[in-house]
């Protein structure tokens, strides 16, 4: 992706991809089997994005194919907030079952589950130098 893309999420169980300039939508993604809460761009040039649903998944979508590549699994409840370290090597998860977790962004393997929160955690960040989610 560029600058003069954006990517949103929707109740209707898409993402759109939109041209900043025309303001109109360039590409659909389709078939969460649930409202999505989150998305993100992987970074770079790269064309993934990750998504975050009702449907307690995390999903990584191909842009230029338009199509889901991964689903992620072992959230109990709904994905509230995704982000990519600035690697692009993991993927970040903060779900309503009060986890969050970092995933695997090649193999799509769970790495590490934090448990600490009492209820929903509702967003996840990287810092800068990304080698830290909050």
């Amino acid at each position: 992706h560029d600058a003069k893309a954006i990517a949103s999420g929707s109740k209707d169980m898409t993402i759109r991809i939109w041209d900043v300039e025309t303001a109109s939508c360039t590409k659909v993604l389709s078939g969460t089997e649930g409202l999505i809460y989150s998305v993100a761009w992987e970074g770079g040039m790269n064309s993934r994005i990750c998504s975050g649903s009702t449907d307690n998944c995390v999903r990584v979508w191909d842009t230029q194919s338009e199509t889901c590549i991964a689903k992620l699994e072992g959230h109990k409840d709904w994905v509230r907030s995704v982000d990519w370290c600035r690697t692009g090597r993991h993927i970040v998860s903060a779900s309503a079952d009060a986890t969050v977790r970092v995933w695997d962004a090649e193999t799509f393997e769970c790495e590490h589950v934090f448990m600490g929160h009492s209820d929903t955690v509702w967003s996840v960040s990287k810092s800068r130098d990304g080698r830290h989610a909050v």
